[in-house]
């Protein structure tokens, strides 16, 4: 009997060393590949940051205006935490005046880590925006990019990507407007006698999919709007008219939840006084669609 006890104590003293040691293994092997996770997720930012420095976006003249998430100068190192709010989303423009885009804190969007293709954005909740009232732009002319994703749409409502503000009245001067109803329309509107277009382009949309938005016009010309490197709409389909109003200062979002940009991440918004040629405009979209790995068929 006391043979019998000893070899069972034996036995179990051996499965307990045993076991601590499987616990060791999967304890490392745990951390190995929190560690890989981190440094692939480190990788990819830093590709992202190079690939960011190495655009052909601040070489194209009349920028006025690049809002991009993954270079170090975008936010406040403080902020720059996911989950954290966001003060203050610096212009990375080199070439004209800065025109930061402020938040005041009530009204903050949220940093998020990993988001579209796995890299930062800012998450946009109703009510939250972010604004500037001094970029001052002399000309009708413009085109703009704008990388975003939906996480939520309320249906038959106007939703802002982007407004101007006209002699500083938000409510005056609408542009760059994302309407969804019972389908999801895209289009943009000058009021207060500036440029009219009076219809928005339908296309076959995903809430949870990511889109690069292109919007171009050039005064009494030409204008259009490309959703994913496609062609929605464009002159020959719309009618406009010619105003002289100016463009003052933008908001992202809107501070009105019943006409806000619902629920949705915001990547980079890039913005030039002017009309891009066909090569300059490919050149930028092709950055971003390899940069946000958006799907384009």
């Amino acid at each position: 009997m006391n043979k019998f006890l000893k070899k069972k104590q034996k036995f179990s003293a051996f499965s307990l060393v045993e076991l601590s040691i499987v616990l060791v293994v999967i304890g490392i092997a745990i951390a190995g590949i929190t560690q890989s996770s981190t440094l692939i997720g480190k990788y990819r930012l830093s590709a992202a940051q190079s690939m960011t420095q190495s655009s052909p976006v601040n070489s194209i003249s009349n920028l006025v205006l690049w809002l991009e998430p993954t270079l170090e100068s975008s936010f406040l190192s403080q902020e720059a935490e996911d989950g954290s709010e966001i003060s203050t989303w610096f212009d990375q423009n080199q070439v004209s005046i800065k025109n930061n885009a402020t938040a005041v804190a009530t009204a903050r969007p949220i940093y998020k880590k990993n988001c579209i293709n796995n890299l930062p954005c800012l998450y946009f909740d109703e009510g939250d925006y972010m604004t500037n009232t001094s970029m001052y732009d002399t000309a009708i002319s413009f085109t703009m990019f704008v990388v975003l994703d939906f996480d939520r749409y309320a249906p038959n409502a106007q939703q802002y990507i982007y407004r101007s503000r006209v002699d500083d009245v938000i409510a005056d001067g609408q542009i760059f407007i994302l309407e969804i109803s019972t389908n999801m329309q895209a289009g943009f509107n000058y009021s207060g006698q500036a440029i009219i277009v009076q219809s928005a382009a339908s296309f076959s949309g995903n809430v949870k999919r990511p889109y690069l938005m292109t919007f171009g016009e050039k005064t009494g010309s030409n204008y259009f709007l490309r959703i994913n490197n496609v062609e929605q709409y464009s002159s020959s389909s719309n009618i406009l008219a010619n105003g002289s109003k100016l463009m003052k200062g933008y908001t992202i979002s809107d501070s009105n939840p019943s006409y806000g940009l619902y629920k949705a991440n915001v990547a980079e918004i890039i913005f030039f006084n002017k009309y891009l040629k066909q090569e300059e405009r490919n050149e930028v979209e092709n950055y971003l669609i390899k940069k946000w790995k958006i799907i384009t068929n």
